[in-house]
């Protein structure tokens, strides 16, 4: 007995043209969400047997043409989401591969070396800050290989015994720990103190070049303005007024008739250029003067020379150290502002010799300072 089984004609799908299946389905989707008209909709009656909306029917193919359609745009979502998930896990190891550092391959001669001498300030300065662009340019990003490079550019007996004694408690921290405690064994507790002292008592010698001059106190400028708050960084405007005080005195009055200082905002640029010009045809044109000039006036020996040149002179006017006017205020006690602007003092002023026991004295007032009220003893002099 046979067990086939005969399956009707009419089950079977029939064959059709593709593109007859996709108009199908097309005008299938287009029908279900078209609105439904008002003369479709079914009429609402109190009985139960009303008439129930006519469902419209759709061939058996444009199902399942459009089930295809939806299978496939699931499938290709999830081949998308695949290649996002494949190029994020290649990103996140690209970036571990750039902080990794092998450092069997890495040449650690091309770096700075530090040979001391230990507690000098500039030369340890000028190699962690050398070292740090280093760092930069080769991307050494990581705080522990920074650490364990800086081990093969120290050739310090003092630096060498640190690192070997504390470098590895820092090797899980950062490198800004680091690098402080480094500063704390290699140099004095008050560098920074030392490096502005070097800049208020910089000068320039007749046989120095003013750009040599300026060169030198930039680079004490960005020395002492290592990795220091932004409070406490010497500004332009001052480190020019520190080089202005190195030059002579009649450079100082040729600066001051040129009012370089006075340009606002202060560019150091410029003050750089037209210095430098102004040493420049000063030298090449020296001006005679037509009067006897006291040597200790021309030739300062230091710069306390120079500022009691200056305090003798605001003595002698009755104005204050402070706001360099007549204020009436004692010394110490004027609120201000500060003038830091530059002081002419008339060649025809002949300095006093500073008495031991100096003190300042107390600023005139307005009314002392006009002419033939003056109660001020002369500059030199310790008030009565």
């Amino acid at each position: 007995m046979s067990r086939r089984r005969t399956v009707s004609t009419n089950n079977l799908l029939p064959l059709s043209d593709p593109e007859a299946i996709i108009r199908a389905a097309n005008a299938a989707r287009r029908h279900l969400t078209r609105p439904i008209q008002p003369s479709q909709r079914a009429t609402m009656t109190d009985s139960p047997g009303g008439t129930n909306p006519t469902i419209p029917h759709l061939p058996d193919d444009s199902y399942h043409k459009w089930f295809r359609l939806v299978i496939k745009a699931q499938h290709a979502a999830l081949v998308q989401s695949k290649t996002d998930r494949r190029a994020a896990r290649d990103a996140a190891e690209a970036n571990a591969t750039y902080d990794e550092l092998d450092l069997q391959k890495f040449r650690t001669s091309d770096g700075p070396k530090f040979f001391g001498p230990p507690m000098k300030v500039e030369p340890f300065v000028k190699w962690v800050s050398g070292l740090q662009i280093f760092f930069t340019t080769r991307n050494v990003n990581r705080a522990s290989n920074k650490i364990k490079v800086i081990g093969s550019v120290i050739d310090d007996s003092n630096l060498l015994k640190f690192y070997a004694n504390e470098a590895s408690n820092y090797l899980t921290g950062s490198w800004e720990a680091f690098k402080t405690r480094m500063f704390q064994v290699a140099l004095p507790l008050n560098w920074r103190m030392e490096l502005r002292k070097q800049i208020h008592q910089i000068t320039m010698s007749s046989t120095k070049s003013f750009m040599d001059y300026s060169t030198r106190a930039l680079t004490l400028q960005t020395l002492a303005n290592f990795d220091a708050a932004a409070a406490a960084k010497i500004a332009d405007s001052d480190l020019a007024q520190f080089i202005l005080f190195g030059l002579s005195q009649d450079l100082q009055d040729r600066i001051t008739k040129h009012q370089i200082m006075e340009k606002t905002p202060f560019v150091y640029s410029y003050f750089d250029q037209r210095v430098n010009a102004s040493v420049t045809t000063a030298r090449s044109h020296p001006i005679t003067p037509s009067y006897p000039r006291n040597p200790s006036n021309t030739s300062l020996a230091s710069k306390d020379d120079f500022i009691w040149r200056v305090h003798a002179w605001l003595d002698s006017e009755g104005k204050c150290h402070f706001c360099k006017k007549t204020c009436g205020n004692a010394a110490g006690a004027c609120p201000g502002p500060i003038d830091k602007k530059f002081i002419p003092i008339p060649d025809s002023f002949i300095t006093p010799p500073k008495p031991p026991n100096y003190t300042p004295p107390r600023a005139w007032t307005n009314l002392q300072a006009q002419p033939g009220r003056s109660t001020h003893p002369p500059a030199g002099r310790p008030s009565a």
